[in-house]
């Protein structure tokens, strides 16, 4: 009876963990000669993505080693290798991340020998307009994606559109000859764990249909706010277009949010670390603009 009882309780506090998650989905890893991984991803205004939560059975294993052959992982090291933002959370491994809403990027390691690998997934589970932008990218990208490199030949794929995809690892061939490339202070293509093997770097970003067509290129293209200097070593001035700032967000390409103020159509980044930001205008008609910036020591040396 004792038994039971245990075994009731059990099962109560599993339904109620995972009927709290407002959506969470699975990826199966398989690489070259069938050595098979899996990890869970979704959003709950519970969850986070910077740390682990155990009430939704996240376990970090960042103390247990990579598999030697094949080992798949979400984490947040990206982040902590290129801290130059003062990140302040600690490393973590896990096989499932509930992060506390959808526009979020999840990074993804992969540990393989025997390259490639094949990624699956349900493509239903994004068929709806609130998850239909849903993408497996090579490329460390919150709002553009026609900036940077990367040396998979992944790309980009639309989870909703395909069920699977079979791509290679995200650093050169060879890798133990080239330093951990760094791109604005962030790790984006690979690194390697602390027993020296090569880890290729992965994102999973969950959101809208809007996340597919947004390009630097269009974004300076249909601006009508002009901010300038561009790049700028701190101070950038906005000149708006008539119809009256309301808020001014800042955002790194982690998707990280900067809470500064617009003062005298000034804004001060002197603060922010070299790299590429995106500042979005919001005016009081509800209209939205987003710019991209770089902000870069260097700007008076070209």
């Amino acid at each position: 009876m004792k038994k039971q009882i245990l075994f009731c309780v059990f099962l109560f506090f599993l339904f109620n963990n995972l009927v709290s998650q407002e959506f969470s989905f699975q990826m199966y890893f398989e690489d070259a000669e069938g050595n098979r991984d899996t990890i869970t991803i979704g959003y709950d205004p519970n969850g986070s993505r910077d740390t682990i939560n155990p009430d939704f059975g996240e376990v970090n294993i960042v103390d247990i080693p990579f598999d030697s052959i094949f080992d798949v992982r979400i984490t947040n090291q990206v982040d902590i290798n290129g801290a130059s933002w003062n990140y302040e959370y600690e490393l973590y491994h896990s096989k499932k991340k509930i992060v506390n809403t959808i526009k979020k990027i999840v990074n993804i390691d992969i540990h393989a020998i025997h390259w490639p690998v094949t990624a699956m997934w349900d493509p239903e589970l994004f068929d709806n307009p609130e998850l239909n932008g849903s993408l497996f990218t090579s490329l460390n990208k919150n709002f553009w994606w026609d900036h940077g490199g990367y040396y998979s030949n992944l790309g980009r794929k639309v989870l909703h559109e395909q069920d699977q995809v079979t791509f290679t690892a995200n650093y050169p061939d060879n890798w133990e000859e080239h330093p951990i490339e760094e791109y604005w202070g962030v790790y984006f293509c690979y690194y390697t764990d602390i027993e020296g093997n090569p880890l290729a770097t992965y994102w999973v970003a969950l959101g809208d249909s809007t996340w597919l067509y947004l390009s630097s290129e269009n974004i300076l293209r249909t601006a009508k706010t002009v901010i300038f200097p561009n790049p700028t070593d701190g101070v950038v001035f906005i000149e708006d277009n008539g119809l009256y700032i309301r808020d001014v967000y800042v955002y790194d390409i982690t998707g990280k949010r900067y809470f500064l103020k617009l003062k005298e159509n000034k804004l001060d980044i002197s603060n922010l670390p070299d790299g590429i930001y995106l500042i979005k205008i919001i005016y009081y008609n509800e209209k939205t603009e987003t710019h991209k910036i770089i902000k870069s020591k260097r700007k008076n040396n070209n």
